[in-house]
């Protein structure tokens, strides 16, 4: 699946969700993205979510409570979601807010899909 902000696609039991802009979540594109994810943490079995922002160097409040959001979802189905692809400001938003103590991170893609790897096993 695609739109002009986010791609979603499978690697096995796991979705990749890639950002394709520099900033994610002005306020006219929020409610379509988080559907889009949500979506994701509600299917069985079990989701497995990686959310990459590799490309993103902007985020939106927003979008803060939507990956708060989508990992509850996630977990409440058994699943979980991980995070990857922060730098920068980014990095940064996530280390003052506390969120990556709340959310799973991984610092590579290939990390990230090592930790779903456990998921369900």
């Amino acid at each position: 699946m695609s739109n002009e902000r986010l791609t979603i696609t499978s690697q096995g039991d796991i979705s990749v969700v890639t950002f394709l802009g520099t900033t994610v979540l002005d306020l006219s594109t929020s409610e379509d993205v988080r559907k889009n994810l949500l979506k994701l943490a509600n299917s069985p079995p079990p989701p497995k979510i990686i959310v990459d922002f590799t490309a993103v160097r902007f985020l939106a409040s927003r979008m803060l409570g939507v990956l708060v959001e989508l990992s509850r979802r996630a977990e409440t189905g058994k699943g979980k979601v991980v995070i990857t692809g922060l730098h920068g400001d980014v990095s940064k938003v996530f280390q003052i807010t506390k969120l990556s103590r709340l959310l799973h991170c991984a610092a590579s893609l290939d990390e990230a899909t090592g930790l779903l790897g456990k998921v369900g096993s």
